[in-house]
């Protein structure tokens, strides 16, 4: 009998922890206290992969009002764009020192130079 008990315990506390987390989940909270709902306008938050064919400007300014709007955290930008890059922007990338690489705003630079855009062009 007492083995039941303490199993039947054991299951009842088991259960409370996951009705916790739905309760949290509900509420917009993950366990690390995160937001749910950003975390998931930011796995919507995709533009379409960059084409030869792209005004990079466009496409740049584009991304950029996007991530805006969906609230991706601007760290996060560049791990949003790499994937979507022509490769000749991904030359661009790759050419840049590693810690140069998760900065968007050197990430940016270093693609429109790329495309012989100068800073007083945009």
């Amino acid at each position: 009998r007492e083995v039941v008990e303490r199993e039947h315990r054991s299951r009842e506390e088991e259960w409370r922890a996951q009705l916790k987390i739905f309760a949290q989940l509900a509420e917009g909270q993950n366990q690390e206290g995160e937001h749910t709902g950003r975390i998931l306008r930011e796995a919507e938050a995709n533009v379409a992969k960059l084409t030869n064919k792209d005004d990079i400007e466009a496409y740049l300014a584009t991304f950029e009002r996007m991530m805006t709007a969906y609230e991706v955290n601007s760290q996060r930008w560049v791990y949003k764009l790499v994937p979507q890059l022509s490769r000749k922007a991904q030359q661009a990338y790759a050419a840049l020192p590693a810690d140069e690489a998760k900065d968007y705003d050197q990430v940016k630079s270093a693609i429109l130079r790329r495309y012989d855009i100068s800073e007083e062009t945009y």
